[in-house]
């Protein structure tokens, strides 16, 4: 039952043996085995989970052989079989079906009546996954109708009577119990339609996630380049910077909250993936608290950093790691007044011959309450929710740093003295044993010169298309452009550029369908190709590396990113030259 958008396993389990109900889960095979009993059907049954799950239902529980009469596992059966025709929950009516005295060696049987139901759970395409099979015990109730039935001491012309009445007792009380089954039933048939259409609610707003960061980094690429530009020109005619500063932290800003919605979406969906490798955790938090510089400068923060001597080689997804550690240092600038002082410490730990990391941020600003310490790391939480937040923020950064920490097996908690006594944020993450230090690529062969560098950028929005070709030919970039896929194929064929940028979501056909055609036409010979795309994640990656593309950025584009990838191919080039080796297909 666990899909994608379903409770986790563990959860679903939590759930199910709690309910105060007696339940069995059963599956949809030929015996319709037992794959869980909750506390409540073991408790009436007098049984132990290990001697139900796994067996076939009517194994675990038979006729009793010892009532020539029942046909209890017929009627359960031929209950269970409507189910998974009709796909609808079918209620029984009262039924005696008596259970296994499991502590007897002589395959005695208890006594048992119950009112059943059988609810199914549907897949997707509407077919049963599996069943709860869900009763009362009546037992108690039956017998005190049947105890009121004897004729000890009842004079022979009262026993008919008293006969009827127990009976019309037992009807009446039948008659409730079937009506409480069908309110039950309707009840379920409204959950699962409830639950159904929010799955639906769920895929439409995933959905919806996805287009809008397309549909919001479309703009704000063309907006990027352009500043750079204008930011390359003001800098050489020593224009004041102020200005442009100011328009920089904004856009940064405005990235930053796009990516961490879009998510924080895969995050809640459980699609996010990770992307391990040796790397030097070092690195790692030197690069994030270099990514956040900006912001500490905006509010006139001081930072230390203090790294322990040590080794710090991890398995890791660097890039994931880099925003736990960027989101960290917002966070405590977001809610530090200006003048601030923040400390990131990094150390190592041993327990249990287990190598961990101790990364602690902390900051001297407005605290934590002690009710939010765990709250804060929910979902959209914010501590201050006053429409005049100062600080602003999505409430997502925090919810997204503990839940990549724990993909990386690690932990992340916070801890304050209360308000106005600043804070600290401690991860803890495992080094590997088998990880190799991280060793940078090799830097012998470096080119910088940008001159002779012939760039194709295939880009269908005329104003990104625009600004980024302006901003490239301002680094000294040879620079032609296309406006679909088409076009853009027919460009590289002919003019050969050493390196081509191509938007992914490009009309007609798209750009991974250009990269393939560039390759299987050009071979060796194709350009560099750099996928540009509006949309984030290792999904996107993937499949545009599988198409052929040797890089791919999201927009808007880092301009420091792409020199050193174009770089990286004028260095490869120089060393073919030079005999040092091949030029990269």
């Amino acid at each position: 039952m666990n899909t994608d958008r379903d409770l986790p396993a563990d959860a679903y389990r939590i759930v199910f043996r709690l309910l105060p109900s007696p339940c069995l889960l059963l599956s949809v095979d030929e015996g319709y085995t037992i794959l869980d009993a909750n506390e409540a059907y073991l408790r009436e049954t007098v049984s132990e989970r290990e001697h139900l799950v796994g067996r076939p239902v009517f194994d675990a529980f038979p006729d009793n052989p010892g009532d020539q009469k029942t046909q209890a596992t017929k009627i359960l059966g031929d209950s269970l079989q409507r189910v998974v025709r009709l796909r609808r929950t079918d209620a029984m009516a009262l039924q005696r079906y008596d259970v296994p005295d499991r502590s007897s060696d002589k395959g005695a049987f208890i006594v048992r009546y119950w009112s059943p139901i059988n609810i199914p759970l549907l897949n997707t395409d509407g077919s049963v996954a599996f069943i709860i099979h869900r009763v009362e015990n009546v037992t108690d109730f039956v017998m005190d109708v049947h105890s009121r039935t004897t004729t000890r001491h009842i004079p022979a012309c009262d026993r008919g009577s008293k006969h009827v009445e127990s009976e019309s007792e037992l009807i009446r009380r039948s008659r409730q119990l079937s009506n409480s089954n069908q309110e039950l039933r309707r009840l379920s048939e409204e959950a699962f339609a409830l639950a159904a259409r929010l799955k639906d609610e769920s895929i439409r707003k995933d959905e919806f996630l996805a287009m809008l960061g397309h549909e919001l980094r479309n703009p704000l690429a063309g907006l990027a380049s352009a500043f750079q530009l204008i930011d390359r020109t003001d800098a050489e005619q020593g224009v004041p910077q102020e200005i442009g500063s100011l328009i920089n932290r904004q856009i940064g800003t405005l990235t930053r909250l796009v990516d961490d919605l879009l998510d924080a979406s895969r995050v809640s969906r459980g699609t996010i993936r990770l992307h391990r490798e040796p790397i030097d955790l070092r690195m790692v938090i030197e690069t994030a608290a270099y990514s956040v510089r900006k912001e500490f400068e905006a509010k006139g923060h001081s930072l230390v950093i203090d790294l322990a001597p040590g080794d710090y080689a991890m398995n890791g997804d660097a890039t994931r790691l880099q925003q736990v550690v960027a989101n960290l240092l917002s966070n405590a600038v977001k809610f530090t007044d200006a003048g601030g002082n923040i400390c990131m410490r990094l150390s190592a730990s041993k327990a249990n011959e287990e190598r961990q990391a101790v990364l602690i941020v902390e900051d001297n600003g407005r605290g934590i309450p002690a009710r939010h310490l765990e709250s804060i790391f929910e979902l959209f939480a914010q501590v201050n929710t006053t429409l005049d937040r100062a600080e602003g923020g999505l409430g997502i950064g925090l919810n997204l740093a503990r839940r990549l920490v724990e993909l990386h097996d690690g932990t992340l908690v916070a801890r304050s003295e209360g308000e106005g006594k600043g804070s600290r944020f401690i991860v803890e993450l495992p080094l590997s044993i088998e990880a190799q230090r991280a060793v940078p690529a090799s830097e012998q062969l470096i080119f910088h010169g940008d001159q002779d560098v012939s760039i194709l950028l295939v880009e269908d929005n005329e104003d990104v298309r625009a600004a980024t070709a302006a901003m490239l030919e301002s680094l000294g970039y040879t620079v032609a452009t296309a406006c679909d896929g088409k076009s853009g194929v027919d460009a590289m064929v002919a003019q050969t550029p050493m390196v081509a940028i191509v938007d992914i979501g490009l009309p007609g056909i798209d750009g991974f369908e250009v990269a393939r055609r560039v390759k299987e036409t050009l071979g060796n010979k194709r350009p560099h190709l750099i996928a540009l795309s509006g949309y984030s994640g290792p999904e996107v990656t993937e499949r545009a590396m599988e198409s052929g593309f040797d890089d791919v950025f999201v927009k808007p584009i880092d301009i420091g990113l792409l020199r050193r990838s174009i770089h990286g191919v004028m260095a490869k080039r120089h060393a073919a030259e030079l005999g040092l080796g091949e030029p990269s297909a």
